[in-house]
């Protein structure tokens, strides 16, 4: 800085006009203060570039540790699900020649967390339309575990994009995801009313649509049915119920 403020004093002093000692001194005062403001606005401006960096770097660290987080604890409540329906699932007496009880519950918590439904709530409507008998047929033709009609399968299938034929709704499977993604539909139709979502489930969406413009109320055994297996069930597996 010394070095700067004399070079430009003696450019002033071998200037040739006739500018006193004293404007000289002044001009020389003035530029020194341009050159200090300059550098102080450098120093604020590396100094607020290394604040934000660390900042930056510290809020970053902060949310890998609370994806990494939120990662495992899905990762566990996922394998917990698992443990826990292959359970149920096994206790009442589920039997088939091809998938075993495991491998069962595993497509029912997959497909249930893809559609961000309650596992437990698929169980249990699954408990109540077959118990868990996956060569059951009803009177009117619905199949399976989650006793899927054939004009269902075909809407469900074409909304989801999967190529089914109606010789295979009775595929464990193909009838898990068929059932998970007619009930998400029906959720999405109702705006997450799951009572109507139950009721529609039993009846057909047309008919509870038919009995709600006539003003008549809807039957709610079927509900009730649902309801108390799922408060059951999660009872018995200690977890939080959903409001349904």
């Amino acid at each position: 800085m010394e070095i700067y403020c004399g070079i430009v004093y003696i450019l002033f002093m071998k200037m040739e006009t006739k500018i006193s000692f004293w404007v000289k001194v002044s001009v020389s005062i003035a530029f020194t203060i341009v050159l200090l403001s300059l550098i102080k606005v450098g120093v604020d401006y590396l100094t607020f570039r290394y604040y934000l960096t660390r900042k930056e770097k510290i809020e970053l660290e902060y949310l890998k540790k609370i994806t990494y987080y939120n990662l495992l604890k899905n990762q566990v409540n996922f394998y917990r699900d698992v443990t826990n329906i292959s359970d149920y699932i096994k206790r009442n007496n589920f039997y088939h020649d091809e998938i075993n009880n495991y491998e069962l519950a595993l497509a029912i918590v997959q497909e249930s967390y893809k559609k961000k439904l309650d596992p437990y709530l698929i169980v249990a409507i699954m408990d109540v339309e077959s118990d868990f008998r996956p060569d059951g047929v009803s009177i009117k033709g619905a199949k399976g575990l989650m006793q899927i009609k054939d004009d269902t399968a075909k809407y469900i299938a074409v909304k989801e994009n999967m190529n089914v034929s109606t010789n295979k709704i009775n595929d464990l499977l193909i009838n898990v995801k068929l059932g998970i993604s007619y009930y998400s539909y029906l959720l999405k139709k109702f705006d997450g009313n799951h009572k109507y979502t139950l009721i529609a489930y039993n009846l057909g969406v047309n008919k509870v649509y038919s009995l709600m413009t006539s003003k008549i109320d809807l039957p709610k055994s079927y509900y009730y049915k649902v309801k108390n297996r799922y408060n059951y069930i999660t009872k018995l597996y200690q977890k939080v119920p959903l409001n349904i």
